[in-house]
């Protein structure tokens, strides 16, 4: 059952090709987002969010 444990992963790293030293993973881009107040607590369940600015409606699908 377990005769060779590591066949798998040879499999699979002969297809993969070596990525740079230099490479970047990832990148976030957080803009500021100014405390505007918060919305009430039944509003506020409802939408998601207490912040006003982070209440966005998206498009019914």
């Amino acid at each position: 059952m377990y005769e060779d444990s590591n066949s798998h992963n040879r499999k699979h790293s002969d297809h993969m090709q070596a990525k740079p030293s230099n490479m970047v993973l990832a990148r976030a881009y957080i803009p500021d987002q100014p405390f505007i107040g918060l919305l009430p607590l039944d509003v506020a369940f409802k939408r998601g969010t207490v912040f006003p600015n982070l209440d966005v409606t998206y498009p019914r699908i």
